[in-house]
C-alpha cells in the first residue's frame, strides 16, 4: 500500500468511502461536526504540490454526524443481446450505470443521505431549482436553508 496524497488539515473523521464516476475517483470524508467533504487526487494541479495534497472539491454540512457510508454499485441495465445497454438519462448523455457508483450515508438520528455524481447540465438545473425554492418558499422558523448547509470549520 502506497501513500499517494493526504489532506494537511486534521479532521476527526467518522466515515470515509470512495466515489467512482467513470474514469475519476473521489474520496468522501465525514467528520464529527456533521460535515462531508469530497476529495480528489489530481497530481497535474498546481494546488496539489505535485500530487502530495488531496484537493477538496465540495463540502457540505449535514446537520447530523454521519456514522456510516456505503458505496452502492448498481447493476447494469441491459437490453437484448443485440442491443447495447440503455443509457441512464438522469446522469447525462453517454454515461452508463456500470461506470458510476453511488454512496448512501446513515446517521444515528435515522437520517439517510445519497451522494451520486451527476452531469453538469443536471447539476445546473437542480441548482436553479434550489435557488427558486429558497427565494419563493417561506423558511421554517426564519432559518435560511442555504446558510444551514455551509461547511462548519473548527480548527
Amino acid at each position: 500500500m502506497n501513500l499517494l496524497a493526504k489532506d494537511y488539515v486534521s479532521h476527526q473523521l467518522t466515515a470515509t468511502e470512495a466515489l467512482v464516476d467513470e474514469q475519476q475517483m473521489a474520496v468522501l470524508a465525514c467528520d464529527v461536526h456533521g460535515n462531508m467533504q469530497l476529495f480528489f487526487y489530481d497530481p497535474a494541479s498546481p494546488d496539489s504540490f505535485n500530487g502530495q495534497k488531496l484537493l477538496s472539491r465540495a463540502d457540505i454540512h449535514f446537520g447530523a454526524t454521519v456514522h456510516r457510508l456505503k458505496r452502492v454499485v448498481p447493476l447494469a441495465i441491459h437490453g437484448t443481446d443485440s442491443t447495447p445497454p440503455r443509457r441512464a438519462a438522469f446522469f447525462g448523455i453517454g454515461r452508463r450505470f456500470e461506470y458510476v457508483s453511488h454512496t448512501c450515508s446513515g446517521t444515528l438520528e435515522g437520517a439517510l443521505g445519497f451522494v451520486t455524481p451527476v452531469a453538469e447540465t443536471v447539476f445546473r438545473r437542480l441548482w436553479a431549482l434550489q435557488q427558486k425554492m429558497v427565494q419563493s418558499l417561506p423558511h421554517v422558523a426564519g432559518l435560511n436553508p442555504k446558510s444551514f448547509r455551509y461547511h462548519v470549520r473548527f480548527e
